[in-house]
């Protein structure tokens, strides 16, 4: 009996099969998951998800337009099923298709923004969500491929929404009303930084410290830009970011431990915590402080969520942090190998390549 009712272990087993070089058994049993009788379009959202993150471009691709089927007049599973796919474009480095399907997606929004969450249709307050993903979703594709002035332009119509104090907007984004105008100036300064003009991007990066001084690419950034680099101020507010950031992975740990004690389907919980390392791992390696610790904590979120590119990134940063160059090199190598078409990783890979040759 093949495991078509778990579609992850099903997948897996399709792709052991292919990498024995059986294409026949494993297509049909990518084909007999695909068939199982769910009709839970989240559910399918996950499974696509799940194959992506693994190379399975063919397979997620099927999942999702199952997902859209089973709704297809949806709007609200329109919006899910684009930005989904987009996800499967960029991957294959398609970003023209991957921003055509984005730009579907957007076009789903309501012409005029509710503003009062009693008149608001449940229908509209759930499409209002899924849009307000995919703007930013949208927004951080467009960043990584260095056009930061068009992501900044694509999370305006949100941060009006959160400056009028749109009700429906703050319950939907909750605590991300002070993170999203946060990047929407963090990406105005990345465009000024790369016009040139110093003036203005430490303007953007001021204006967006005042929405959210936590947010770790704004201070890294405004650590790189400060005269004399790291200046106090700045300094005090990383020390205050990485002394909350290894607070809440000592918290965290402690839960694990005790769930561990309780149940062992702990994966959830694994990712969150492996999150929170890569998290303080990259600001202390970016900026300053142990990085023999940041080193550590990057290497423990992989031994949580192994193979992770976005993880292995930081993971390279660590080691270039700590003088180690070639090893930097070898694991940034890594990272691009599993995300291949990311503009920051490939970035780095630049960075630490032109170092050596620098440095020999």
């Amino acid at each position: 009996d093949l495991p078509v009712e778990d579609a992850s272990i099903g997948y897996r087993v399709a792709y052991a099969s292919r990498r024995r070089g059986l294409m026949q058994p494993a297509a049909i049993v990518a084909q007999q998951v695909l068939d199982r009788p769910s009709q839970d379009t989240q559910e399918r959202m996950e499974v696509g998800e799940f194959l992506v993150e693994r190379g399975l471009l063919e397979w997620a691709e099927r999942e999702f337009q199952r997902m859209l089927d089973l709704d297809p007049d949806n709007p609200v599973m329109r919006v899910f099923y684009h930005n989904a796919i987009s996800t499967v474009f960029r991957a294959r480095g398609d970003l023209v298709k991957a921003y055509e399907h984005f730009e579907k997606a957007l076009h789903s929004e309501p012409e005029n923004p509710p503003d009062s969450t009693e008149k608001t249709p449940s229908g509209e307050f759930r499409l209002l969500s899924a849009t307000i993903y995919a703007r930013r979703q949208y927004a951080e594709m467009l960043h990584d491929e260095g056009r930061d002035q068009d992501a900044a332009e694509v999370l305006r119509p949100l941060v009006e929404q959160l400056t009028k104090k749109n009700k429906v907007y703050e319950q939907l984004v909750g605590d991300a009303s002070v993170s999203i105008p946060a990047r929407m100036h963090f990406f105005r300064a990345e465009h000024y930084r790369l016009q040139g003009d110093r003036k203005q991007q430490i303007e953007q990066l001021t204006q967006g410290a005042k929405h959210d001084a936590h947010d770790i690419d704004l201070l890294i950034a405004m650590y790189r830009v400060s005269e004399p680099p790291g200046e106090w101020e700045i300094q005090n507010q990383i020390r205050n970011a990485t002394r909350t950031r290894r607070v809440e992975i000592r918290r965290m740990e402690m839960l694990l431990e005790r769930q561990a004690a309780l149940t062992e389907d702990l994966q959830s919980e694994e990712r969150r915590l492996a999150l929170e390392l890569n998290v303080y791992a990259w600001l202390v390696a970016n900026t300053f402080g142990d990085y023999r610790d940041a080193l550590r904590c990057s290497s423990r979120s992989l031994e949580l969520v192994p193979d992770e590119p976005g993880y292995l990134d930081t993971l390279a940063r660590c080691h270039f942090a700590v003088g180690d160059i070639e090893q930097a090199i070898h694991v940034q190598q890594q990272a691009v190998a599993r995300d291949a078409y990311s503009g920051q990783m490939n970035r780095q890979l630049e960075l630490f390549l032109e170092h050596r040759e620098a440095y020999p």
